[in-house]
């Protein structure tokens, strides 16, 4: 039935000149025995973001840490390689204890794997499985509930960046579990528009 609702959907996104998720995120790259590789990458991430979403989110990164830095990286991503430089800049000299930086890679499947691993069961879950797929981007996370706060982007200098930090750890110390988002604006579509029926 999951397939089923994948094709449908992916059949009418390639119409409009996007991924199945209609966001534009993974291009059309042509029609391999009646379905495109497109198809069948939108079909992995999906899965692997509906196990994502399942998975139980049980205990904090760590209770001295107010707001975690994920960072979806790949050694293939062109967008990398100007977020992670200036990742590293806004980092520098910033208190681990207000803002922690994790590194999820996926430049191979190992990587991959790894990444899933580092985030399956935890609170990071969730952000995670929104994400999946996606590289080039810094998502801001409350580290005792896992809200995806803001995202930090490529485009951003390393001093808007730790502005950004300042204001999601502002927002932790200051704000009720579940109220700590403002829209999350810089942050691209989450892959929760999948539905199983």
């Amino acid at each position: 039935m999951l397939i089923g609702i994948l094709r449908r959907n992916h059949a009418g996104a390639m119409d409009r000149g996007g991924d199945m998720f209609g966001q534009g995120i993974i291009p059309k790259t042509g029609r391999v025995m009646g379905r495109s590789r497109t198809f069948r990458s939108s079909a992995v991430f999906a899965m692997a973001g509906l196990l994502g979403v399942c998975m139980a989110a049980t205990a904090p990164v760590s209770a001295a840490q107010e707001v975690v830095l994920v960072n979806f990286t790949s050694e293939y991503c062109s967008v990398c390689k100007v977020l992670d430089p200036r990742l590293d800049q806004a980092m520098a000299g910033y208190d681990p204890a207000r803002v922690a930086r994790l590194e999820l890679d996926f430049t191979s499947a190992e990587t991959s794997q790894a990444a899933y691993d580092r985030v399956n069961g935890s609170l990071l879950a969730n952000p995670y499985a929104d994400y999946l797929g996606i590289t080039g981007i810094g998502v801001l996370v409350a580290a005792d509930s896992g809200e995806t706060i803001e995202c930090l982007v490529a485009a951003m200098s390393p001093e808007v960046m730790r502005t950004y930090m300042d204001m999601a750890v502002e927002m932790v110390r200051t704000r009720p579990v579940g109220g700590r988002s403002d829209g999350a604006v810089m942050c691209p579509s989450t892959n929760k528009g999948v539905r199983i029926d």
